[in-house]
């Protein structure tokens, strides 16, 4: 089927009409709260245990890594 049939098919959706200043800002914020995330996650201190504080930090930098990542980068939602 041709494209003008379905006018909401968009492609040019797909298309980023954003600076590239910001898509570089959105992957340095992504490196960053990838990496607090990974080490709140899997720190132990030398006895083997978890902190608390460092494992909530590191879920609540999960979060934003996902947010930005799915909405910001991937624009899937």
């Amino acid at each position: 089927m041709p494209l003008a049939r379905y006018p909401y098919n968009n492609v040019a959706r797909f298309t980023s009409p954003r600076p590239l200043s910001i898509e570089l800002l959105d992957l340095v914020f992504l490196v960053i709260t990838a990496f607090v995330a990974w080490h709140g996650i899997t720190y132990r201190d030398e006895e083997g245990e978890t902190d608390m504080v460092r494992l909530l930090f590191g879920c609540i930098a999960l979060l934003f890594f996902m947010r930005v990542l799915f909405v910001d980068v991937l624009e899937i939602f």
